[in-house]
């Protein structure tokens, strides 16, 4: 795996505090700001195809959590190999998962069923798969479905609090965050 570099890299990364290529081509990137104070980890993707890159927030000081961030869902939907699945595994296997039913609901309701048709068509149809893999990773849905499962774990934290110790829960609440990070 490639080291995290920390410094100047050179002019045009010079707002890095550390900087991680995944893949040595640039294509999934992992940095922190030098201009925070308390920086996270921020994951830039190049989604093949498209012009310009997806920033996301890895929500995360940790190096290890910011990588299976970088790992998973976010570089199975920009179309980047990881090991545990091939790009696009869910959609190509016919699965609605929850991004899906969040990027459906957003559409405006008259392209719902022409949206329906291309999923269902994306399980055969090569090209279709991968531009419904693009639109979703520049839609924000993975976000989302990331907050709403962070707010019930939350939620159900508050109703357990009422019977653990605090200490108890802790580690349950960051075992779901881990959790969350890897699926979302």
């Amino acid at each position: 795996m490639n080291q995290i570099r920390s410094g100047h890299l050179s002019r045009s990364h010079s707002h890095y505090k550390d900087f991680l290529d995944l893949r040595g081509d640039g294509r999934v990137v992992l940095y922190k700001r030098a201009d925070h104070q308390n920086p996270k980890w921020t994951v830039r993707l190049k989604i093949p195809n498209t012009s310009g890159f997806v920033v996301k927030s890895a929500r995360t000081t940790n190096d290890n959590e910011a990588r299976r961030f970088a790992e998973d869902d976010v570089i199975n939907v920009a179309g980047l190999k990881n090991n545990a699945k091939e790009r696009g595994e869910d959609l190509r296997t016919g699965r609605i998962t929850l991004p899906v039913v969040h990027f459906l609901r957003a559409a405006a309701p008259a392209q719902r069923q022409d949206l329906l048709a291309e999923f269902r068509s994306a399980t055969t149809d090569a090209p279709t798969h991968h531009r419904l893999l693009d639109s979703l990773a520049g839609s924000g849905v993975l976000d989302l479905c990331r907050t709403r499962a962070r707010h019930a774990v939350r939620s159900e934290l508050e109703t357990l609090g009422r019977i653990f110790p605090p200490a108890h829960l802790q580690t349950l609440d960051q075992f779901a965050t881990l959790v969350i990070e890897d699926y979302y």
